[in-house]
């Protein structure tokens, strides 16, 4: 009978062999049509993989149940391997197989030489140790590895995907706030900034909140990225007369006395030294009736927490990032001269949207 530290080391085999699989095209190659299969030699051949090598991965994955065997020498897809068929499933595990399994194999060197701390530095995490660059940020990193990098954005766009662009944060005030420094303003007008969106990449999310918030006129609102070709990816409807600022948040904010600045999810990806200098440069840039709103997922305060949650706050640790409680968010707010005045949460996941408001600086 298999110890539980044999069930680990089965889970260690079958990870890493249908990563084999997944990168050599094995799984597409396999009928998934009921009551089909496909010989070894056959599978070989459509693969391109050495057949004496093929029945190793074979014997092992139909002997863990992720494939089945009709027959002697025959392989079908099983009810979970057949996922990996779309090419969604296969570019997901690849992203967590690279960004997640190859950075934790260099956990033990990673902190023997940092000690069993949490990364405190983004250019001193263990993705960078992982990949031969380990005193470079993750995105750093992305930028030397083009092909990479596209890779890993198509797998973060899925995630984003998942967490509601609207609708969790009322932004009725705002449009308010708008006619009535209007109205106060007279004919002159008030040419405040209303909302500025900080490392907002290609503005989809300002996009979204803009068309569900017609009031809030675009030319008063301001795109922040450090990526030039992201601002100005979308220049049409509503985002035509955006302004767009190519800027960093680690570096002081351009844009003075917003309304609104709305930060989602950049912390999310950062340590917590990181994200106060984030939040201070804002802070440094309030007036003293602005709001920085803060979007991000959060995780439970309780050990019982959602696995999931759990487990992505750990691959975050792999570049210094972090997910982090309510109360995590309220003391790096507390440190860069702001408190919480709300939290907004989707009542469907984990996202919500944390009100910040200036107070005296620390």
């Amino acid at each position: 009978m298999a110890s539980p530290v044999h069930k680990y080391f089965y889970s260690m085999v079958e990870i890493s062999a249908v990563k084999f699989f997944v990168d050599h095209d094995i799984f597409r190659a396999i009928p998934h049509e009921e009551n089909t299969s496909i010989s070894y030699s056959e599978l070989a051949s459509k693969s391109g993989v050495e057949l004496s090598l093929l029945e190793r991965f074979l014997n092992f994955l139909i002997s863990a149940g992720t494939l089945s065997s009709p027959a002697a020498s025959r392989v079908a897809h099983s009810a979970s391997s057949v996922i990996f068929k779309r090419d969604d499933a296969s570019r997901f595990y690849q992203h967590l197989f690279d960004y997640f399994l190859v950075s934790a194999a260099h956990w033990p060197d990673y902190f023997d030489m940092h000690g069993p701390v949490e990364p405190k530095y983004a250019d001193r995490a263990p993705y960078g140790l992982a990949t031969g660059f380990p005193d470079k940020t993750l995105y750093e990193i992305l930028d030397a590895r083009p092909k990479k990098a596209a890779a890993f954005n198509a797998a973060m766009a899925l995630a984003v995907a998942e967490m509601p662009a609207t609708g969790t944060y009322d932004f009725r005030w705002v449009a308010e706030h708008v006619r009535n420094s209007e109205e106060q303003a007279g004919s002159g007008g008030d040419r405040r900034v209303i909302l500025v969106d900080v490392g907002g990449g290609q503005g989809q999310i300002l996009k979204s909140i803009l068309e569900k918030n017609p009031e809030i006129p675009p030319n008063r609102c301001v795109l922040e990225d450090q990526s030039n070709e992201a601002v100005h990816a979308d220049v049409d409807g509503v985002m035509s007369s955006v302004e767009r600022q190519v800027t960093s948040f680690f570096h002081e904010q351009p844009v003075k006395g917003a309304i609104v600045y709305q930060v989602r999810r950049v912390l999310n990806d950062w340590p917590d030294e990181a994200c106060t200098t984030i939040l201070r440069h804002l802070r440094e840039a309030c007036a003293p009736d602005s709001r920085v709103l803060v979007a991000e997922n959060l995780i439970s305060n309780q050990a019982s927490g959602s696995i999931e949650h759990c487990a992505l706050d750990l691959f975050m640790m792999n570049f210094g990032g972090k997910r982090r409680t309510q109360d995590a968010y309220a003391l790096l707010a507390e440190r860069a001269g702001f408190r919480v005045e709300t939290v907004a949460k989707d009542e469907k996941s984990n996202f919500a949207v944390l009100e910040l408001v200036p107070v005296d600086a620390p």
